[in-house]
């Protein structure tokens, strides 16, 4: 994404970054590092396979 970020309109750029983030959203790793922020904690990763 980041590569492409001067090759490409804001909009596209926009349409790519939220693609990104929705695929994100909702894994575990990022729930732990939501919930570890809040319980004010080191967060617990787990490799994605």
């Amino acid at each position: 994404m980041l590569n492409n970020a001067a090759l490409v309109s804001v909009r596209e750029g926009l349409i790519e970054e939220g693609d990104c983030s929705r695929t994100l959203m909702g894994t575990s790793n990022q729930l732990e590092a939501v919930m570890s922020t809040f319980e004010k904690r080191d967060p617990q990763f787990t490799d994605p396979e």
